[in-house]
């Protein structure tokens, strides 16, 4: 449980870093390693996912590389539901004001 818990973290920090996820298909992805030692193949079978790492092929269980496609494809509905939620939690006022600040503004 912690192994997959820890697998998920990294997978978001493959997201977080940005350009690291290429998508060559709906079921083909390319996933760029953290260390920078190549890149890995990350395909959905149906409802399966199959990666090329050595972890996945070890485990075949879901790694990093499968949690960051995931993680990748739930973002527009992640940040559509988020948004909902903090424009539903604002008054009228905060609606229209930007939630970003920038210093010396």
């Amino acid at each position: 449980m912690a192994g997959s818990r820890m697998r998920r973290l990294r997978g978001m920090e493959i997201l977080f870093k940005g350009r690291q996820v290429k998508q060559f298909s709906e079921s083909r992805y390319m996933v760029y390693s953290q260390h920078g030692n190549g890149a890995y193949s990350v395909r959905r079978r149906g409802e399966t996912w199959l990666c090329e790492c050595p972890d996945y092929e070890k485990r075949k269980a879901h790694c990093k590389h499968i949690f960051a496609v995931i993680l990748l494809l739930g973002l527009p509905q992640t940040l559509a539901s988020n948004s909902e939620v903090l424009a539903s939690s604002r008054g009228p006022a905060d609606r229209t004001r930007s939630s970003i600040s920038y210093e010396g503004a």
